[in-house]
């Protein structure tokens, strides 16, 4: 893909486009860390909303937070089903499986600077949400595809009434977006239930491969992540909650000792 970029001098299937969320799709939940160890390579502090100023505010994030959003309903809501987007859906899941960096604990410690409540979905391409100079432009639209934004939403329950498997994906789906959504808004750190839904969800996932449930799957995941990011604002949650981290977390790959 990129040897066809290089040769055609343009992205053709905006390939790179989506690729590229890749980079605020992980450093959301690394804000917190990579602030304490002055890494320069996390895409919300390096906008220039923080980079003007050098320091980190609450509006501020809110802004970066917003423009990635916004630009993160494109690929999931529009384009879900290309490569770039199938690998950017992947990394909801891969945080809280993975849990490098302790995702769901992370919500948990910045559930109160969430957003509740239902709100208008959006969009905007790149050089939309930001200018030349990586600075957020506060420009949007409405997302004409958007969900009711019920946890189990319009979109999720048409999907469900025409798959196949229909009891699996719908413990998937509670998985991915219901029950994280639910823990985190509770602001009480409960070991178990964090042990629970992982444990829980890698063997749903891992059944539904099995089942070759690939297509579904992909559409799940891919919903879950717009969830996160605009509808229950678990991702927000977490970028919070990356700030209040006191070091006791596992995420020490990034810190400096």
């Amino acid at each position: 893909m990129a040897a066809e970029a290089m040769a055609r001098g343009f992205d053709p299937g905006a390939v790179a486009r989506q690729f590229a969320f890749s980079a605020p799709g992980t450093d959301v939940v690394d804000v917190g860390t990579d602030f304490y160890n002055s890494e320069l390579f996390n895409s919300f502090l390096n906008s220039h909303d923080i980079m003007s100023t050098g320091s980190i505010s609450e509006n501020s994030l809110r802004r970066v937070y917003d423009a990635y959003a916004h630009i993160g309903a494109t690929i999931f809501m529009g384009n879900w089903s290309d490569p770039g987007s199938i690998v950017c859906a992947n990394l909801y899941s891969w945080h809280i499986l993975n849990d490098r960096h302790e995702f769901l604990r992370r919500a948990v410690l910045g559930s109160s600077k969430m957003r509740t409540g239902r709100s208008d979905q959006r969009y905007a391409e790149w050089d939309e949400a930001f200018d030349e100079d990586g600075q957020t432009t506060g420009f949007s639209r409405p997302l004409s595809n958007a969900c009711n934004g019920f946890p189990t939403c319009d979109q999720i329950e048409a999907f469900l009434e025409r798959s196949g498997n229909k009891e699996l994906l719908e413990k998937i789906w509670y998985l991915l977006s219901i029950g994280p959504a639910e823990y985190v808004s509770r602001g009480l750190v409960d070991e178990l239930k964090e042990k629970n839904l992982v444990d829980t969800l890698e063997l749903a996932m891992a059944n539904a491969y099995s089942y070759g449930l690939v297509h579904e799957l992909r559409w799940l995941l891919a919903h879950a992540s717009h969830h996160a990011w605009q509808v229950n604002y678990v991702f927000e949650a977490a970028m919070f909650g990356s700030l209040l981290d006191d070091g006791g977390l596992e995420g020490k790959l990034d810190r400096y000792e």
